[in-house]
Parts: structure tokens; C-alpha cells; sequence
């Protein structure tokens, strides 16, 4: 999505990079939607819970191997995680993890970063490690789309553990009020690239959705998923597959609205095969 962006906005390299796209200047804003226009447009992609949860801990464990990899030739001096790297273990591992983190999140920072405690505010150097919430993997859609404040109790101060029916309800109706939902799965379909190009951002020309993923890097990942950590991620992630299933059948209404005639089962049928499929992005 930021190298689809980059493609539809980023004429003579004007599209300056951030972290989940790219910022156009105020004239070439002006130039694509009109002077003093306050069009807001807003794109959320999501991907299959189980097949999400699985590209992030493959992510995580080429990462550790990255680390692990140092050692190879003085391997009695490998941290005793380099021993164990499996997706089960890594799996409960994160999952523990994001079960223990603090009540109070703002403590959820790497050693010698800086966090933003309050908004508007100087940010501040990081006062106690703990783990970073982005390991939290379970029913993670509906827990980022409610947030914090529904049980925001004197007893459960920012607690983002589990989430219920209620949750998954708001998840849906804050869903609903993206400007386009995207299917990850559905990115091999030559009319998503055309909705989003046409109909969502009003380009004249058909930008395609590129795979642009980097295999350069990492030494890929440890061991092979049991079909007891894909029933682990699919029990975790019951409220996210259901928030999913929504979000197809929306996706597919909106893109008929705009005079598509298709099906889930067509747009599936086009899934980029597992080499080919993009890695977790969220815009």
C-alpha cells in the first residue's frame, strides 16, 4: 500500500515518505482535490486473522534467527533463546507477553527510546523497559479499531486484553466509516486496483496494487506451524475473524455500489498464490 500510494501521489518524487505512506504538499493536495477542499479519505486494509498472526510470527522469528545468526561461530555464547525457536514457542511467547504487559501502558517502550506519554507534549526517554503491545496478536483488528476506553476502570487502567461482543459491534460500526475497506486476500484482482484508483481516490488512471515485498532480508524462520498453533491463533482471534467476515461482505457492497459486478468466491479465486502474498500492512 505505501509503494500503490507513492505510485498514485508521488509525481517527481513529491511524495514525502512517512511511515505508513507518503504526506503531499499542500499544492499538489490542492492540485488532486481542490483548493481549501476538506475531503478526508481513509483506507483500511485487513487480511485473514490466522494467515496475519502466522506472517507476524514468521516476521518475528527471521528476526530473532537475524540475531542468532552473530553467534554462529561462538554459538556457547548465544542467548538461550537461539535454542528454541519454534512458531509454538514463539507464538506463547507473545502471547504471554502481551497477557503481563503493565497497567499502565505508557511503560511500553524499548530502553533508550523515546515515547509520546501526552499528547502535545515533549516526547520522553523511555523510564522502564516493557514489552511493546505490538505483539499482541489476538483479536488485534477489533481491539485497534475500539481502543482502551470502554474499560478504562480504576481497576483496569489501559488494559487491552480481551474484547466481547459489544466490542466487536463498535468495530464494525468504526469500520464501516472508512472511506474504502480493503481484503488483502483479494489484491490479485485486477478491479481492486481499479475501485481503489477510480473510485476511492479519483485518479485517472488505473495505479495496480504491486506486491513490493523485501525477501532480501532475514534468514527466514524457525520450524513449521502444528495444526495445534493454527487452532491456538484461530481461538485467540474469534471476535477478528468475525470483524473479517464483515469486512469482506462490505468491501464486496462497496465495490458493487460503485458498479462492480462480482463475489467473494471471484475476487478469492485471485489471491496471489503463498510466494507471492504481501506481508502485514496496515494503512
Amino acid at each position: 500500500m505505501r509503494a500503490w500510494l507513492s505510485q498514485a501521489f508521488g509525481e517527481h518524487g513529491a511524495c514525502g515518505q512517512i511511515a505508513e505512506g507518503c504526506s503531499l504538499p499542500q499544492h499538489q493536495f490542492d492540485d488532486r482535490f481542490g483548493e481549501g477542499s476538506d475531503i478526508g479519505i481513509t483506507v483500511i486494509n485487513l487480511r485473514e486473522p490466522v494467515a496475519r498472526v502466522e506472517s507476524f510470527i514468521k516476521m518475528n522469528l527471521g528476526d530473532v534467527n537475524d540475531t542468532c545468526a552473530v553467534y554462529s561461530s561462538i554459538p556457547g555464547d548465544a542467548p538461550e533463546f537461539c535454542n528454541h525457536l519454534t512458531p509454538g514457542s514463539e507464538l506463547k511467547k507473545t502471547w504471554a507477553e502481551c497477557y503481563s504487559v503493565p497497567r499502565n501502558t505508557t511503560q511500553c517502550c524499548w530502553p533508550n527510546t523515546y515515547v509520546d506519554l501526552r499528547p502535545g507534549h515533549p516526547r520522553t526517554l523511555c523510564h522502564e523497559q516493557q514489552k511493546p503491545m505490538w505483539n499482541c496478536w489476538t483479536n488485534q483488528y477489533v481491539k485497534s479499531l475500539v481502543g482502551t476506553d470502554r474499560k478504562n476502570s480504576p481497576e483496569s487502567v489501559h488494559q487491552w486484553l480481551d474484547v466481547d461482543e459489544i466490542d466487536l459491534e463498535l468495530a464494525k460500526q468504526r469500520l464501516a466509516r472508512f472511506s474504502a475497506v480493503l481484503i488483502t486476500e483479494w489484491f490479485g484482482h485486477p478491479s481492486l486496483a481499479e475501485y481503489l484508483s477510480k473510485h476511492v481516490f479519483h485518479v485517472n488512471e488505473t495505479i495496480p496494487i504491486q506486491n513490493r515485498r523485501d525477501h532480501s532480508n532475514g534468514h527466514g524462520f524457525s520450524g513449521m506451524f502444528t495444526r495445534e498453533d493454527r487452532d491456538f491463533m484461530s481461538s485467540a482471534n474469534t471476535y477478528d475473524s468475525k470483524l473479517y467476515e464483515f469486512a469482506k461482505t462490505l468491501a464486496l457492497k462497496r465495490m458493487m455500489d460503485a458498479g462492480y459486478d462480482l463475489s467473494i468466491a471471484e475476487l478469492e479465486a485471485a489471491r496471489p498464490t503463498p510466494s507471492q502474498a504481501p506481508g502485514p500492512t496496515t494503512v
